[in-house]
């Protein structure tokens, strides 16, 4: 919960953390409530994002924005990662409302590392993607693995065989 008065509007979660997603892809959103006090209406300005990468992110299903909430009542909003860029990123949801001398809620928005040895959208940290496809293989003859050997990692499993 956010806000220090409870005479005042609440965010609720107050931050969200999103899962690996690749580039170009979007996550699943995460829904926000925002909670109206019970004792009195307030009127939600438009929800912006900020910080340091806001562009990373995406506002979806806004029911909140631009509309007056009941007292004690509740609107939602979505957010989603929609990663342009690699890594880390981070941001804020700002949600202005009438009320607390205009001091906008917010939540926090995280993204943690997105591995660059992914294979098929499954993340694999670059010493555990060396090790994999490097070093095992190069054990086989030729540079090939030998065929039948497994390869087995935390989440990832694969048999390497011969070709035909």
């Amino acid at each position: 919960m956010q806000a220090g008065n409870a005479a005042y509007a609440t965010a609720e979660p107050d931050s969200l953390t999103f899962p690996n997603t690749s580039n170009g892809h979007t996550s699943p959103p995460q829904t926000v409530t925002v909670l109206a006090p019970s004792n009195q209406s307030v009127t939600i300005s438009t929800i912006t994002l900020s910080g340091d990468d806001p562009s990373e992110f995406e506002i979806e299903n806004d029911q909140c924005s631009n509309q007056t909430v009941a007292a004690n009542g509740s609107c939602t909003f979505q957010v989603a990662y929609a990663p342009t860029a690699c890594c880390v990123a981070d941001a804020t949801a700002q949600i202005p409302y009438s009320g607390d001398g205009d001091i906008p809620l917010t939540v926090s928005l995280a993204y943690q590392e997105n591995y660059p040895g992914a294979l098929n959208g499954v993340a694999m940290p670059d010493d555990l993607h060396a090790w994999a496809f490097g070093s095992a293989i190069q054990n086989g003859s030729n540079g090939d693995a030998d065929p039948g050997t497994i390869l087995a990692l935390p989440g990832l499993a694969a048999v390497l065989g011969a070709e035909d």
